[in-house]
């Protein structure tokens, strides 16, 4: 790049002022120029003297500007290239460095070409992403060298020392500074502050001094580098948070791990006691991965699963069972294919067979024969190339002893003939076996035909039998991430969309769909709650109370969704039904939909694209600033705008019933100043009709339904509007819109969402719902190559490599691109023929890699291009419709929506990887609308009519891809006997006989009569009716003890005050290792247990003949008393000591607020007292001298004789005291 240096040009100091962030906004600035400001500019062989062999100089000029972007802004001179000496020469800010002729790095044209560019070496830092920091100078402007009178006479004091700008009034030292030993700057401020080097920072009277910051190359005996927290967390093992050490960590003393008070260890001479050692990846079963060595089904016993073992020596088997993998039989596989070797043939290859066409075998193959008769009936050969098939037996007879040995292998068929497979010798599972004749082989997967990579799998022993598991898109040697379906007894697993009980009446209709809207299968989903209210003993456990409250919303479905956009209409389906054939090759499904509760008469109300039922005036869609995930429209002008159906062409009038009620309601959200809202409705003879037989007017007699006027802080509002269709009505079509009223300025702008039209009143109205004649749709790709990415159709350019070496769902090319040193263009694709003018289109892909990438929607004239995307909350509109995306290391789908706004039409949609940064993407789609559906290949949509779906559907089980659905009024699980083991009826109540659960049961209420220990009997919780209370069993009926481990309290409940037990009988010893300690001091108490603070309070005050007591309590009582529980533990527990630790008021008096015969201790922990403290005793004020400790007692009513007065410590008793003394 050709740029002017500083030698170049001059201008005066004082000719030029800039001032950042005018008026308190970063994108704003003051630009401005005195009177007779000039620049002098000379750049040889570019710009040349004048007439008179001078320098050339122009009239400089500046003015106030409003940056169009939010980046970093250079500061430049325009200098016209005209030599016509009334042209001046402007200030000007663009977004990157340019050269003299105003091109930028790439050589693309950036300015003006009337113009040269000066650049002053003024650089201004950015304003953030939304336009919110406050812009600085990163780099000042520099006036030149270049000599004029002025800047010869400049020459002086001024510059020798110092240098003042008149622009930003910053004075820049031209020499080194220092001060005299002895002096300081009493306080400085600096912005930055940089150390040269071999300079350090010294402390005076302090040794030492520091010189930098520490760094990868800093000597760890450095005692002059400050450690930040990042070098500190990226070098040492951190206790507050996951981290992980890069080297060798010795632990001399062994390691110990605690949970639940459970203690495991690893001692120093290597001996582990842990309660199971288990893989990452480890999964159950035949078809599983992994190890585990554990416990076996909680029992006690122990158990050892792995995929090979291998004894040396002798192995001694007390019992041993034997399980093969087998089509039927043993653990029973459902898959396409299945045989029994006969007999197996090795063949080289290179060798020439009959069945290859009379071409060399290009592989190493084993020849599997088999049977094709099996008694009377023929066999027929069910694999097809590219199955893989797996075997997995057991090869022992009985008497055998010695070299038992497990067969497995998994392999690729080659080749299918009529009585035999080929399948690779060379290319296989690791580990896996020669075959061998007796061998079954069962089809498990396919590398290309996705209908053939489904495996139903049945055990009935194992870790985790019975099990059935269900596997997809089985096309490699790995069953790992290919569960759609686990069903056994440790866990409940599906991959669905949704998993929902339907209950239906006796005529079939739909009655109900239960609150399992999402179901979590796992057991460990279960929890159960038990909440002990108050527990009190007098000589046995009176009363306890135990809820279990088990609510459908504590059972969720864990869903995983294989694309991101099937969702807006899909939430209305109710009901599914299933038939399902299977055969020995296949599991056929079919499948139909009924739409339910949908009262919508406005078709289209999801605004996906434009066209969809409805007709926007003068308003546009947006996915950003949506309402409740859903797309909105937004009407930006001051005349009226909103969303209609009706009265215009391609929009139908709606049907009314005369002597019906009806309900129009819509949210709406001001942006940035009040407006008014409307609804109206108006009379049309027929669905087609875009006149108007009666005027203005509708079944509300005016057709506007009434306004209402919304403020930013309304958020969205809620309109809604009743009308009623006369039993006489001239006419029973109508059209409706919903509206933003006309405005008199262009910021009364307004965003409308979910609108709905419902027969009914406004009681009647719940909720939005979508439209009986809404459809779920596909729409079509407008890209041309999006599965292989090969250059031709609209596809022009292609930068980026196609991976060779992996697809994506499916058979989707993935193409890769880094941009080591600029950026590249990955793909684009020419669009002119099909964007049109207005319409919305939304571009969608998959993606991942390191840092960003951009799409864009450009090259044309005239160009405004309107751009949202699926990272952010913005919109913006320019000349290339520019949005970034952050890829992360996962793949994911990102889409943008654009609206070519101009008048010209873009030429091409563009995918760019940016400098420096790697990025992988798969499956583009452009399509019309501004939501993006599912990927599809073709440019020819789909459509789902809900026309077509049944409204009532027999009861039935829904297997479909990504949800189940099960139908029925009662749903019932039933053993091989016929005995039904669980069901589940219409509403929602789960009866099973019994439970056996490895987790946690959550639940809010619900009734037991005893729980008993798993493995002992005599060892139970029941509840006493004899006595009403609760009975805790013992490992013998009269003498089992009760053990509580951990801490044994009885809370009150924190809403209703303070019920403890009312007496506590031990007829043995008792003992505690910590007491209830308070310390007091002006008037703020704080309780603890032991040394952990659990409770405080600031104490109350009364009166009491003109005297002012605070009054102490004597059990933690959050609702009467205040206290503040800090785990929100200990209500209700009584305190035994009071500590006084001084008081800063003197003559403070406490008065303690004994239960009767409660006894405590009170302390003054202050030897020498400065300020007196005083406690009611006997119904006088006592003093509590430094050091004093007493027990005080109060008595029953009564006791006291003669009776004392009632007065602050009425009956209080000090039955022993002693004066402490330390100090």
């Amino acid at each position: 790049m050709t740029q002017a240096t500083t030698k170049d040009y001059w201008i005066s100091s004082t000719a030029l002022h800039i001032e950042l962030n005018a008026l308190g906004y970063p994108d704003y600035v003051q630009a401005s120029c005195v009177s007779g400001a000039q620049i002098l500019v000379y750049v040889k062989d570019i710009i040349g003297y004048d007439a008179g062999h001078n320098y050339r100089r122009w009239p400089l000029q500046a003015s106030p500007t409003v940056f169009n972007s939010h980046t970093e802004k250079y500061v430049y001179a325009a200098i016209p290239r005209s030599l016509s000496s009334a042209a001046s020469a402007w200030i000007v800010f663009p977004s990157e460095q340019i050269d003299i002729y105003g091109k930028n790095a790439n050589a693309e044209q950036i300015g003006d070409e009337k113009y040269y560019y000066i650049f002053l070496q003024g650089k201004i830092t950015s304003s953030g992403d939304n336009g919110t920091i406050a812009r600085d100078w990163d780099t000042r402007c520099f006036w030149g060298y270049l000599s004029s009178d002025e800047a010869i006479s400049a020459i002086g004091t001024e510059s020798e020392w110092y240098h003042y700008s008149q622009t930003d009034s910053i004075v820049t030292f031209l020499k080194k500074l220092t001060m005299k030993p002895g002096t300081w700057f009493r306080e400085l401020f600096a912005k930055a502050v940089t150390i040269v080097t071999g300079g350090s920072i010294a402390f005076e009277g302090k040794a030492g001094a520091i010189s930098g910051i520490t760094n990868t190359k800093t000597p760890l005996d450095s005692e002059t580098d400050i450690v930040t927290p990042k070098y500190l967390d990226d070098n040492a093992l951190s206790s507050v948070h996951d981290d992980e050490a890069k080297g060798v960590i010795s632990f001399l003393s062994g390691i110990k791990f605690i949970s639940n008070n459970k203690i495991h260890k690893i001692t120093p001479d290597g001996i582990a006691t842990l309660k199971e050692v288990v893989s990452a990846a480890f999964r159950s079963g035949a078809l599983g991965s992994g190890f585990k060595l554990g416990d076996y089904n909680g029992s006690g016993d122990s158990y050892l699963e792995v995929d090979r073992l291998l004894v040396r020596k002798a192995a001694e088997f007390v019992r041993l069972v034997i399980r093969e993998l087998q089509s039927v039989g043993g653990e029973i596989v459902l898959s396409p294919a299945a045989m029994k070797i006969s007999n197996v043939v090795y063949f080289e290859k290179g060798v020439y067979l009959p069945e290859y066409e009379a071409l060399p075998l290009r592989y190493n193959v084993y020849r599997c024969y088999f049977s094709q008769k099996k008694g009377d009936e023929e066999i027929e050969n069910q694999f097809v190339e590219d199955d893989l098939v797996r075997c997995q037996t057991f090869n022992v007879k009985e008497g055998v002893s010695e070299n038992v040995k497990n067969r497995y292998y998994w392999r690729k068929v080659y080749k299918v003939g009529k009585d035999f497979i080929d399948v690779l010798a060379d290319f296989c599972d690791t580990g896996s076996d020669i075959p061998q004749a007796g061998d079954e082989l069962v089809q498990m997967g396919n590398t290309t035909d996705t209908a053939r990579q489904s495996v139903v799998v049945l055990s009935a022993y194992g870790a985790d039998a019975p099990s059935l598991k269900m596997y997809e898109g089985v096309d490699s040697y790995s069953l790992e991430n290919k569960e759609v379906f686990v069903l056994s007894r440790q866990e409940m697993f599906a991959i669905a969309d949704k998993f929902r009980f339907i209950t239906r009446k006796a005529n079939g209709e739909i009655e109900s769909t239960q609150s399992f809207a999402e179901l979590v299968m796992s057991v460990d989903g279960l929890r159960t709650t038990v909440n002990r209210n108050k527990e009190e003993l007098d000589g046995e456990i009176k009363s306890t109370q135990s809820q279990i409250t088990q609510t459908a919303n504590d059972i969720r479905t864990e869903v995983r969704r294989d694309y991101s956009t099937k969702k807006d209409v899909n939430d209305q389906i109710v009901a599914v039904s299933s038939s399902i054939t299977q055969t020995a090759t296949q599991i056929a499904m079919k499948v139909g939909y009924t739409l339910a509760e949908r009262r919508n008469l406005l078709v289209g109300s999801l605004f996906r694209k434009q066209g969809e039922g409805c007709f926007l005036l003068r308003s546009k869609i947006y996915r950003t600033s949506a309402h409740e995930g859903a797309n909105v429209i937004f009407a930006p002008d001051a005349k009226a705008g909103g969303a209609q159906w009706g009265e215009v062409a391609n929009s139908r009038n709606i049907h009314v019933t005369k002597d019906k009620t009806y309900t129009l309601a819509f949210w709406a959200r001001t942006k940035s100043a009040k407006v008014e809202i409307m609804g109206e409705t108006i009379w049309h003879s027929s669905a087609n009709d875009t006149s108007r037989p009666g005027g203005y007017t509708g079944p509300n007699g005016s057709a506007n339904l009434g306004g209402v006027t919304i403020t930013p802080s309304n958020g969205w509002h809620l309109y809604q509007k009743t009308f009623t269709v006369a039993a006489n009505a001239p006419y029973e079509w109508i059209s409706v819109a919903c509206l933003k009223a006309n405005a008199s300025t262009a910021s009364q702008q307004v965003y409308i969402a979910h609108p709905i039209l419902i027969e009914g009143t406004a009681e009647d109205f719940v909720c939005w719902s979508a439209s009986p004649d809404d459809y779920d749709y596909i729409g079509g790709n407008l890209l041309d190559n999006t599965r292989t990415f090969n250059k031709s159709g609209n596809l022009t350019r292609m930068d980026a490599s196609v991976v060779t070496n992996e697809s994506y769902n499916n058979g989707c090319s993935v193409i890769y691109a880094y941009g080591a040193s600029k950026y590249i263009e990955m793909a684009q694709w020419n669009v002119s023929s099909i964007i049109k003018k207005g319409e919305d289109y939304i571009l969608s892909f998959m993606a991942k890699g390191s840092g960003s990438i951009d799409a864009y929607m450009w090259s044309g004239s005239n160009l405004s291009i309107f751009a949202e995307d699926s990272e952010r909350d913005t919109t913006t509109s320019n000349a290339d419709g520019g949005r970034r995306f952050s890829l992360t290391s996962e793949w994911k789908r990102y889409w943008v929506h654009w609206r070519s706004e101009g008048t010209g039409i873009p030429n091409y949609v563009l995918i760019r990887c940016l400098q420096g940064n790697k990025a992988w993407v798969t499956m583009p789609k452009l399509e019309v609308g501004a939501t993006p559906t599912d990927w599809i290949e073709g440019k020819s949509g789909f459509v789902e009519d809900s026309g077509i779906a049944a409204k009532l559907l027999r009861t039935g089980l829904d297997i479909e891809n990504g949800k189940i659905t099960a139908t029925a009024d009662k749903f019932e699980v039933r053993n091989n006997s016929g005995e039904v083991t669980a069901s589940v009826n219409k509403d929602g109540l789960l009866e099973v006989g019994s439970g056996v659960f490895g987790g946690s049961l959550v639940g809010t209420s619900g009734t037991f009569s005893k729980l008993t220990h798993v493995s002992n009997a005599n060892v139970s919780i029941s509840f006493d009716q004899t006595h009403v209370g609760l009975l805790l069993k013992g490992y013998t009926i009269n003498d089992g003890s009760m053990r509580v481990y951990g801490d044994f309290s009885v809370d009150g409940e924190m809403n209703v005050g303070v019920q403890r037990t009312e007496a506590t009988w031990v007829t043995g010893s008792f003992g505690a290792l910590n007491r209830v300690c308070a310390s007091i001091s002006d008037g703020l108490m704080r309780v603890y247990n032991g040394e952990e603070l659990f409770a405080e309070t600031r104490l109350k005050t009364s009166s009491n003949n003109g005297i002012t007591y605070y009054n102490v309590p004597c059990q933690v009582d959050r609702l009467h008393e205040g206290f503040t529980l800090v785990n929100n533990f200990g209500n209700g527990a009584p305190i035994d000591t009071f500590v006084f630790k001084g008081n800063s008021q003197a003559n403070l008096i406490y008065n303690f607020k004994l239960s009767y015969t409660q006894k405590i201790t009170v302390l003054h922990a202050v030897d020498s007292v400065k300020n007196k403290i005083f406690v009611p005793i006997c119904g006088k004020n006592t003093e509590l001298v430094g050091g004093l400790a007493l027990q005080l007692w109060k008595a029953p009513r009564g006791f006291a004789s003669p009776s004392m007065p009632s007065v602050p410590g009425q009956d209080v008793f000090v039955i022993s005291r002693y004066d402490n003394n330390w100090a």
